[in-house]
């Protein structure tokens, strides 16, 4: 819903670029195409300003490489946390079934993401 309300009344899309919410990150501001004289190498998307999704794009693999930008980042399937000083390069884990998907700490949606991602895939 408040994705939803934040599409409503800011005109964003649900499913936004990295550098919508970090703006001052150099590698995210360095992410044009490669047209545009990028590097074009962000795969990954966020979903409201706290989930950073990073997609398996590869087949037979079970980890995925992925930027996470400065701040606390926790795992949904996990719960393990990266506390970032900066933003890196991160090789994530992405079994089968359970995507890269990382919230940032703190954020009002950690416990709600987490319980229905895991309900979703027992189903």
């Amino acid at each position: 819903r408040k994705l939803m309300d934040q599409a409503a009344t800011r005109g964003w899309p649900l499913v936004r670029h990295p550098v919508l919410h970090f703006p001052s990150d150099p590698v995210l501001l360095a992410d044009r195409s490669r047209l545009q004289g990028g590097l074009g190498r962000i795969r990954q998307f966020m979903l409201g300003s706290d989930l950073m999704v990073v997609p398996v794009i590869a087949s037979d693999v079970d980890t995925v490489m992925g930027y996470l930008p400065r701040g606390s980042w926790v795992s949904v399937w996990t719960g393990e946390t990266l506390a970032l000083l900066e933003g890196r390069w991160q090789e994530l884990p992405a079994p089968l079934g359970q995507p890269a998907v990382w919230v940032r700490q703190g954020a009002d949606s950690l416990k709600e993401v987490s319980a229905n991602l895991r309900a979703a895939l027992s189903a």
